[in-house]
């Protein structure tokens, strides 16, 4: 039967969804206009790195704003909090870098991209990390796989963007901020105030970020040379005389063609393709339209500027550091090695990956082609598409030292993490039997940098030097696909507990002696002690004289400065800025104070003003109006004008759905467990409320009997023993990184960042609920390196380890290693078990996580559990649709009965901590739901691809998840559902079963 829809019900439903559209709209408009006050207005006392990046995010196609919140961010960037924040939204900055700017906006110019080399120049540690983001996105754009066949998602766009970003990136590394050093001599000399210094040497790195974007050439132009390499024959190969050579043209043909050539830059060549580690596949030649553009060479079936039948692009390879090579009378080696003289005019195109055999059809046509892509190979490019010795490059020996200590240990950094990670890829292809053996003499084939480092760490974390590889101490993790490897460091602290981004900005950017005899104690403390009042991050900001974003200081004029500025990044012109003032006020200046400003890439507090500093304090509406005076702005952008309008204005009655007129909630991001109380072996570790005899009996199953603080004291004194002449300091500590190879951990990454955003949450909202946020850090597409648990195992390891009791499960381990239920030692890990099952309930819901079997549960010597592995979340599930893991997160039968059951008050103390938590992130749920939806954007993760998670189906499924459509008042009885309906799940304990008899994993 057919059933008929009334005419008027689809009439009707057709206005509904039109007016739901509308009032959407109205909305979002309404959340941007709350954005803006919050960033901006009058009353916001500090910069929200959280609502910045949401602003970015929900004007991302209005390139004025973009513009003005980039210049603000720059320009307060050397203030620790506004840094630290930078850093934890890095993901979803790197990825609107890559993505916003390419995805049809009439942009004028890369003004994220601009933003990101402004930061590069002034932290080393960053540019680090941008460099490893842009290596995974251009390993998943590229025409090709690593194996030489055609990648699925190969972009064109995107893959040159990434490309272009990495090489503008490493150029902005090396070259610096080309006039700091003679900035820092003004200023050590009296000659500039601390204010006009700041603001000189920020308009330095915005002129060179500038210079770079614009494809000057602001290095080495002499060795722009057009001699190519020559390949020599093999004594005893035929040669035909018919060949002739390609340097034997006529000149005035030559510059003829080369002329139209160079100006269209493409035409029709014979060619054929080998991958780099591959013998030539049995290919015929094929004719192929090339074309030349932003030092990319494209390879398409056919001319592009024919309107009428797009052509296919085929191939495509970067040309920056590529090499050419002639093939002199057509020799060159085929398919099985031999050398092959059948064919002329051919020349060569290698770089790291690719190598194009081409073939013009005479030899003019074939030297013009060489030409040009010799030229475009030359550009001013420092690193090479592979790992080569710097002393080869002629253009690194024309660097000036300071220049060239960079680039070198940006070249070692690089290489001696992909060494780490190459122990993990090798160990791969030998048998499980040999691997074990194999590892110690695998590692010690890495060769350790003079400054190297385990970049696991933030740029305010404390530096430590790698001196070298325990291989002896070091295991591997051998699973059916992989090879991880624990690695052990030895590593030395900083004598004066400098973090990351000091340390290298004092070995790279400045070199003075006298910063060690004058710098004070209390100034290294100063930001890490802010955490507790908003205000303590505020600094005061001096007006300054100095009007400048681009500088370019010339001092030739006594008594004056000269620098080049720009209005808006536009027009540049010379101004004269006077600083007889400035010395006089120089006289009496607290030198140690302006060393220690120096010497550091943060802001340090005035220990020369007094009186109280939360009268000192500006609000983000000073900080703007500063801003538009450096930049000569006259008034706010016009969207920024618009949102503090709308945002004054009164609003209608809110309602449970119209989320937007509700506070933007701002989170202050909580620092994680510190990577440097693992590193140092004299560090106190909190108890939590276990005692040392328990704590001796947690150790002895879950450690094998050496805990994390005596294994790493073992190896010190192993160290120093077989040192001579005892040169190992007493700062010296142990660290530890697991390496992987053949995985994607980008996905891991950002699961891991939400979960210490949730932490963030509830900490903030006071709540006790306990979560462990590790590192992790991509490498590549298919490496990367994550943080060690310490003092940890797995709950199968745990079930499998000596001393597990062989009955009553995780209950009797607890009475048998903390004792009696009704003793204090007990209660405590009782307690640590349940707010970290807490914890992990709601993000589990919260964030979908699945495959939740027990070789991802971790669990600890104080009974907390930790959940590690994030290859599915967002809802993502094995068997998907099939997926046996129905309930909303793991809670067994086990569980219960360490919780003492349902009626116990302790499983009562969860359940109302599970239900806070999901009311504390729920409340949140703006900016959560902005970070999801950034990452979701053209995104390659897995848990936002395909049929049944692409599009906005992930991001629909996480709004559902937070109820937002339901009211206050219900949403306590909803989370109590469930919790109840979790409680023992059939799914659940079917998926414990299915992993042990198909992994041998305990259930």
């Amino acid at each position: 039967t057919t059933v008929r829809v009334p005419l008027n019900y689809c009439t009707w439903l057709i206005r509904y969804s039109n007016s739901m559209d509308a009032r959407r709209q109205e909305e979002h408009e309404k959340f941007k206009a709350k954005l803006v006050q919050d960033v901006f207005g009058q009353s916001s006392t500090r910069v929200a790195m959280d609502k910045v990046t949401m602003l970015i995010w929900a004007y991302r196609t209005d390139k004025e704003l973009v513009k003005f919140v980039a210049d603000f961010l720059a320009k307060y960037s050397n203030q620790k909090y506004v840094f630290d924040g930078i850093e934890f939204y890095l993901p979803q900055l790197a990825h609107m870098i890559i993505h916003l700017e390419t995805s049809g906006s009439d942009w004028p110019d890369s003004t994220l991209e601009r933003f990101a080399l402004i930061i590069s120049q002034n932290s080393l540690h960053f540019a680090l990390q941008m460099h490893w983001i842009l290596t995974g996105a251009i390993e998943d754009y590229q025409p090709e796989t690593t194996d030489g066949l055609p990648n699925e998602r190969f972009n064109a766009v995107f893959y040159r963007r990434c490309i272009k970003l990495r090489q503008n990136l490493e150029r902005a590394v090396v070259y610096g901020a080309p006039r700091k050093r003679e900035l820092q001599r003004m200023l050590q000399a009296g000659d500039i105030s601390i204010e006009e210094y700041e603001v000189l040497e920020l308009g330095d790195r915005k002129f060179n970020a500038h210079e770079i974007l614009d494809n000057k050439d602001i290095t080495f132009r002499s060795q722009q040379t057009t001699d190519l390499s020559i390949e020599t024959p093999p004594a005893g190969t035929e040669v035909p005389s018919s060949c002739g050579t390609i340097e034997a043209v006529d000149e005035a043909a030559f510059q003829e063609q080369a002329i139209k050539l160079k100006q269209e830059r493409c035409g029709w060549l014979q060619y054929k393709r080998r991958w780099r580690k591959k013998f030539y596949k049995r290919k015929l030649w094929k004719k192929r339209f090339f074309v030349i553009e932003d030092r990319m060479l494209y390879c398409y079936d056919g001319d592009p500027r024919d309107l009428v039948v797009l052509p296919r692009l085929r191939r495509a390879m970067p040309l920056e550091g590529a090499r050419i090579v002639v093939c002199p009378l057509g020799v060159y080696e085929d398919e099985h090695g031999r050398h092959n003289n059948r064919h002329p005019y051919c020349f060569e195109v290698h770089n790291q990956l690719y190598k194009f055999k081409l073939r013009a059809t005479n030899e003019l046509e074939a030297s013009v082609w060489c030409q040009i892509l010799q030229e475009q190979s030359l550009s001013p490019s420092l690193f090479s598409q592979s790992k080569s010795s710097v002393e080869n490059t002629a253009l690194v020996s024309a660097l000036e030292p300071d220049q060239r200590s960079r680039y070198e240990f940006f070249v070692e950094q690089c290489n001696f993490v992909s060494d780490l990670c190459d122990v993990a890829e090798k160990l791969r292809f030998k048998d499980r039997d040999e691997r074990k053996s194999a590892l110690p003499g695998t590692m010690a084939e890495v060769e350790v940098p003079s400054c190297a480092y385990v970049p696991m760490k933030r740029s305010t974390d404390v530096w430590a030097k790698v001196l070298k590889l325990l291989g002896s101490e070091s295991r591997v993790f051998s699973t059916k696909e992989r090879c991880p490897v624990l690695m052990y460091f030895l590593d030395q602290m900083d004598k004066d507990r400098l973090v990351v981004a000091d340390y290298l900005h004092r070995q790279y950017d400045i070199k003075m002696t006298a910063i060690a005899e004058t710098e004070n104690d209390d100034d290294n403390d100063d930001d890490d002690n802010d955490d507790d009042d908003d205000d303590d991050d505020e600094e005061e900001e001096h007006k300054s004289n100095g009007k400048a974003n681009n500088v370019e200081v010339n001092d030739d004029a006594e008594g004056e400065i000269q620098i080049e500025t720009s209005v808006n990044g536009d027009d540049v012109h010379t101004v004269s800025v006077s600083v007889t003032e400035s010395k006089t006020n120089q006289q009496n200046r607290d030198r140690p104070q302006l060393l220690t400003r120096m010497s550091s890439i943060f802001r340090r507090k005035s220990h020369m003003d007094g009186g109280d500093r939360s009268s000192r304090a500006e609000n983000t509406n000073q900080m703007v109006r500063k801003l538009m005076k450096d930049m000569h702005l006259d008034e706010l952008p016009k969207s920024i004008k618009e949102g503090l309008k709308k945002a004054r204005a009164p609003s209608r009655k809110k309602s449970m759905l119209d989320k937007a007129t509700l506070p933007i909630q701002s989170v202050k991001i909580v620092e994680s467990r510190s990577i440097d109380s693992e590193l140092t072996v004299a560090s106190e570790h909190d108890d939590h409320g276990i005692d040392a005899d328990s704590l001796t009996r947690a150790k002895q199953v879950i450690c094998g009997g050496e805990s994390w603080k005596e294994r790493s004291a073992r190896m010190l004194a192993s160290e120093r023993e077989s040192m001579k002449n005892g040169k190992l300091k007493d700062d010296a500590i142990v660290s530890s990184v697991i390496v992987k190879s053949n995985d994607d951990v980008r996905q891991e990454v950002f699961v891991m960042q939400m979960i210490h955003y949730y932490q963030s949450v509830f900490t903030n909202a006071g709540l006790p609920i306990w979560l462990r946020p590790y590192r992790i850090l991509s490498c590549s597409k298919t490496t990367g390196l994550i943080e060690t648990l310490t003092d940890s195992t797995s709950i199968d390891g745990l079930k499998k380890a000596d001393g597990y009791p062989e009955e009553g499960g995780l209950r009797a381990y607890f009475e048998q290693v903390y004792g009696d239920p009704s003793g204090d030692t007990f209660i405590a890990a009782q307690r640590n078990f349940m707010v970290s099952l807490a914890g992990y309930s709601v993000v589990s819901y919260l964030l979908g996580l699945k495959d939740r079997h027990n070789g991802n549960i971790m669990i600890d010597i104080y009974g907390h559990l930790i959940f590690i592995d994030f290859g599915f979340a967002m809802g993502m599930a094995p068997g998907h649709e099939f997926s046996l893991e129905r309930a909303a997160f793991k809670l067994t039968k086990e569980y219960m009965d360490v919780l003492g059951g349902a009626n116990s008050s302790c499983f009562s103390e969860f359940k109302n901590l599970f239900v806070q938590g999901f009311e504390a992130a729920r409340n949140n749920s703006q900016i959560a739901l902005g970070l999801v939806e950034i990452m979701m954007y053209k995104s390659n993760y897995p848990c936002f691809s395909g049929a049944r998670y692409g599009g906005d189906k992930a991001l629909r499924r996480f709004e559902k998840r937070l109820m937002l459509d339901v009211p206050d008042d219900k949403i306590k009885k909803r989370a109590e559902g469930l919790v109840m309906s979790s409680i023992c799940h059939s799914g659940t304990n079917l998926y414990d079963k299915f992993q042990l008899s198909s992994n041998g994993i305990m259930p």
